[in-house]
């Protein structure tokens, strides 16, 4: 009796002192730049029971660092016997530290890899903590790694710990991955697309003229051109430049014309692009390629998956094969390079959203293809589910804050309509491969069809927000939502945009072919809100009417920057009559242009205000740029968490409202400029419908004593103003040229515009312009690298 007592008296003991342990080290250690060596810092564990496991184990690391660039670091954690895992693979981005993180399986902010600096709070590693519960002895030297791979910035380790429990945390249940189909096709159009086209081109209608048309230019314009010639049978004859831009298009209309004939021909030019794709793979060095180039030619290579796809059952055994390894060759180089590496990391706007895209594709075609070892077949289960973590955990959290219930998109107006019609790819490629419907699970996906509705301008051109413009004609989201939704706004849309008008050459008339519901009933155009406001974005749009001579009037002010294709235009607006009247000037000539860089994206180019101080410099990517007087550099958004930090914060909108004659918005920009020149930037602009706008600024200046600071706001004209008054000073005679005059008007075709200045009452207007000076800048003008095509732009 005595034993047993005594027994369970110092069971209770034990569980109480091992019940929870934690062991910290407040060493200061640096963290030398690359090609420094991995430093660590260490703990010393005793007293804990000489195994370690689910009963009793690790259960959590924490860690402070400071660090100048976090994604250059690959953090570990190794215990006394020497096993290790990654806690932190590369993330963060380019931002600042590590402040008071926290590791454990149960981790509440979910994924590290996913989170945003300075990752404070409990996270979920790389690897698991619960690899080191394994039985092995946990005292000992447990030593934190910290290794920097990347050039230009370093930091130090000021805290470290390691806490022991009861029960520690189990591993996060692992994913239920969206199971991926075992026939095929999986990817681009679905088998029964094809046998419903079967049937309706053989009846007179829409859809048998519009397959004719397509044929017709298939088989005299495509396949006889040069470069991509493949007419006749005598396959000697046929040739195929993949410096051609219209290689991928031809491969797509091949594979299509095959599964709707099964012409012995169109198979035999399937069978030859095949081997053109195995050639091009085999013998590209992809190692000596640009980083750009490379990823242009991964691009290019992954649309062509649906020829494996597609003509799965129809290839050779040994050709199929041999497609299958230069396939598999091919994404692995665009996985290990864009998408498993630090470039990877990029989820709010990035090229990273369209290559996760493409890869995506390529794995649900290679999943399960013969040629492939075990081993290899492994590794493209990997990429599928790696990419579906990415999809899930990175992409969809921001793309569900954007979309928000409005349907608006922070790329921009041009970026957005193209990255819409890519999103539908990857939804419609796992609706087709996979059990995954992401258009009935994402409720913001009906939605996302209001920017159709609201970046589009009364002349079929998008509004110049950001980078690059469009026109819209009906395409793959615009098809792909009328029939799955039913929806008023795109069945109008797919009845408006299929029209003939449209349709002005093969590829629209083909996409039609692939998506579009010939047998939808006729619609009326829906009477949809004259007035909308994408909050998470910031941009409201007013039009006066759905005609074409309506007035649309745009303002926007971005939350936080910096998104992909953004520009420093918080606080700008734009008035569209018949015509652009008040433009966001400038041309999209190339990323990183000295145009682009200097003039574009900088609020010189935008109707918002400049605080000119001749001793202030500005940065684009860190370097050094013409000096506007504008809006400061924003660093790029990584993650959902960058959206909210401090760091991020460029605008406030304090008030929308509208009604049936109107539209008021007032909002905050001071957080875009230096906070040495102003604390405060509030611009109310209210729209009188039809005809009236009137813009209220209020700013105040710090340091004005300095007489430095010369506060102007801009108005970009599509056609040179008249300006009242007489000119006080010609500082370039009809280029640069100040008037006392505050009333201004200008024509451009069929629109017009006036405005006068209330306040203050004593400005003075200065006009710029004319050959030479269209892109002026602090005594430079910035001109494009290629003349822009006005006829279309108004730059």
């Amino acid at each position: 009796m005595t034993k047993r007592i005594y027994f369970s008296i110092f069971a209770w003991f034990l569980s109480l002192t091992v019940t929870a342990q934690t062991f910290t080290s407040n060493l200061v250690i640096n963290i030398p730049d690359l090609p420094g060596p991995e430093v660590y810092d260490s703990v010393f564990v005793s007293g804990l029971p000489t195994s370690i496991d689910s009963t009793f184990g690790l259960a959590g690391v924490c860690f402070n660092i400071i660090h100048t660039y976090d994604q250059d670091l690959v953090l570990r954690l190794i215990s006394p016997n020497g096993d290790t895992i990654i806690i932190a693979n590369r993330v963060g981005g380019s931002k600042d530290n590590f402040t008071g993180t926290c590791v454990a399986e149960n981790g509440a902010n979910g994924y590290l890899s996913f989170g945003g600096a300075p990752f404070t709070g409990t996270w979920i590693p790389n690897e698991s903590l619960n690899l080191f519960n394994n039985g092995q002895n946990p005292n000992g030297w447990w030593k934190f790694g910290i290794r920097d791979y990347a050039g230009g910035d370093i930091g130090l380790i000021n805290r470290f710990s390691v806490s022991f429990t009861a029960n520690p945390p189990a591993d996060p249940p692992p994913v239920a991955y969206p199971i991926v189909n075992t026939n095929r096709p999986r990817i681009w159009v679905d088998s029964s697309r094809f046998e419903l086209l079967k049937n309706q081109i053989a009846i007179p209608g829409e859809a048998q003229n519009t397959y004719n048309e397509v044929l017709y230019a298939y088989e005299n314009w495509w396949i006889t051109d040069p470069q991509l010639y493949m007419v006749g049978s005598d396959s000697i004859q046929w040739t195929w430049d993949w410096s051609s831009p219209y290689a991928a298009n031809q491969s797509l209309l091949t594979v299509f014309f095959f599964k709707m004939t099964n012409d012995p021909i169109a198979l035999k030019r399937c069978r030859f692009l095949a081997r053109q794709v195995i050639n091009l793979i085999d013998t590209i060095d992809f190692s000596s390629m640009a980083w750009d180039e490379k990823e242009k030619v991964l691009r290019q290579l992954s649309d062509h998956d649906m020829l494996l796809d597609q003509c799965y059952d129809y290839f050779p055994v040994k050709l199929r094969d041999d497609l299958t390894r230069s396939l598999y060759k091919m994404n692995r180089e665009f996985m290990n390079t864009y998408i498993l590496s630090s470039a990877g990391n990029s989820y709010v706007s990035s090229h990273n959203t369209w290559n996760t895209i493409f890869c995506n594709q390529n794995a649900l075609t290679l999943y399960g293809a013969s040629g492939l070892t075990p081993q290899q077949q492994d590794t493209v289960v990997q990429w599928y589910e790696a990419i579906y973590d990415k999809h899930i955990n990175g992409f969809i959290p921001c793309w569900t804050y954007y979309r928000d219930d409005d349907g608006g998109w922070n790329w921009g107006a041009a970026y957005s309509m193209w990255s819409l019609v890519d999103q539908f790819q990857l939804f419609e490629n796992m609706r087709i491969g996979t059990n995954k419907n992401f258009y009935t699970d994402l409720p913001w996906v009906q939605n996302s069809i209001n920017q159709y509705v609201y970046f589009m301008r009364p002349d079929n051109k998008c509004i110049h927000i950001g980078d690059g413009q469009t026109s819209l004609s009906a395409d793959r989201t615009i098809y792909l939502h009328a029939r799955i939704y039913n929806d008023p706004r795109s069945l109008w849309m797919v009845q408006y945009y299929s029209d003939d008008r449209f349709m002005t050459w093969t590829i629209p008339k083909f996409n039609k072919l692939l998506y579009k519901d010939f047998e939808m009933p006729k619609v009326t155009q829906p009477d949809l809100p004259l007035n909308w406001w994408a909050d998470k974005v910031g941009l409201s749009v007013s039009r006066s009417s759905w005609d074409s001579t309506s007035t649309m009037v745009t303002f926007f002010n971005s939350p936080s920057k910096k998104a992909a294709h953004e520009h420093r235009d918080n606080n700008s607006f734009t008035i569209f009559k018949n015509a652009p009247l008040l433009i966001d000037a400038g041309y999209y000539d190339s990323y990183g242009s000295p145009h682009y860089r200097n003039y574009q994206e900088r609020t010189i180019a935008h109707n918002s205000i400049c605080v000119f101080d001749s001793t202030e410099s500005y940065t684009t990517s860190d370097q050094p740029v013409s000096n506007d007087g504008g809006q400061i550099q924003s660093p790029t958004l990584m993650n959902y968490y960058d959206i909210f930090a401090p760091e991020h914060q460029r605008g406030k909108w304090i008030k929308f409202a509208s009604g049936p004659n109107y539209e008021y918005n007032i909002a905050d920009a001071q957080l875009s400029y230096d906070s040495t020149k102003l604390d405060f930037f509030r611009r109310r602009l209210l729209y009188v419908k039809p005809e009236k706008v009137i813009v209220l600024d209020h700013v105040h200046l710090k340091n004005t004593e300095s007489n430095q600071r010369d506060i102007k706001w801009i108005a970009h004209f599509a056609k040179k103003p008249i300006i009242s008054g007489t000119i006080i000073d010609s500082h370039i005679p009809a280029h640069i040229e100040t008037y006392n005059g505050n009333t201004y008007s200008a024509v451009n075709g069929n629109g017009s515009i006036a405005i006068k200045t209330l306040l203050p009452e004593n400005s003075t207007t200065t006009l710029i312009g004319g050959k030479g000076y269209e892109y002026w800048v602090d005594g430079t003008n910035y001109e494009p690298l290629f003349t822009p095509d006005t006829a279309y732009y108004t730059p």
